[in-house]
């Protein structure tokens, strides 16, 4: 069965996404190669969600993460990455393998220098 035109031209636009840097840059040249040669805008959203994931972990049982409204922000936040995720998981084997890797070199070094070097023995066997 085939696409309708309308269903091939949304497949088309969400696949040929531009990122518009705007007038509001100091370099938006700079701004277009950081995006385009170094880290996509989800990429970087990505590494700093994890780092306020541990800054939350390290901050649990705080007054200021008692009030009501850090709760209710906390609570938003937690349901997006877990979203998030969940929709990570629908890529395949490989993706999720390396997305995990990915997680885990950032958030804990040791550990992922360790598993790197089991799996790394597991596949030369």
């Amino acid at each position: 069965m085939s696409d309708s035109p309308s269903q091939s031209q949304n497949q088309t636009q969400s696949l040929n996404l531009t990122l518009n840097l705007g007038q509001n840059s100091a370099d938006p040249e700079l701004e277009r190669r950081v995006f385009n040669e170094l880290y996509s805008a989800g990429s970087q959203i990505g590494r700093m969600a994890d780092v306020l994931e541990l800054l939350i972990r390290a901050a649990e049982g705080s007054a200021a993460l008692q009030a009501p409204e850090a709760v209710a922000a906390l609570a938003d936040f937690k349901e997006m990455q877990q979203k998030i995720r969940e929709l990570k998981l629908t890529r395949s084997p490989e993706q999720r393998l390396i997305a995990e890797l990915n997680a885990l070199k950032n958030s804990d070094r040791a550990q992922y220098d360790h598993t790197r070097d089991v799996l790394l023995k597991y596949l030369e066997a």
